[in-house]
């Protein structure tokens, strides 16, 4: 359940992500909760996709204990670009 002012500053893209980020195990409520709070800290008046991805990222990475597998795979959600190729 989102409060009325995360909902107007997530919208259902940004929360079903965060959801579906609990549900894989790459965060649970505690972490979601913080980085609700983060995402709503920004002076956006609405956050995008990419915007809470980077959020959710800044918030694993100074997690103490955090799973790195978790970690890493949101790094490589957030830094993969189509069509990107390296050689």
């Amino acid at each position: 359940v989102f409060a009325p002012q995360e909902v107007a500053k997530l919208d259902v893209e940004c929360r079903g992500f965060l959801l579906f980020l609990e549900q894989i195990g790459v965060m649970n409520a505690e972490t979601r909760e913080l980085v609700v709070e983060r995402a709503l800290a920004l002076e956006a008046d609405e956050i995008d996709l990419e915007q809470l991805k980077w959020v959710v990222l800044m918030v694993l990475l100074n997690q103490p204990g955090q799973d790195d597998a978790a970690f890493t795979w949101m790094e490589d959600l957030v830094l993969d670009e189509p069509g990107r190729c390296l050689h």
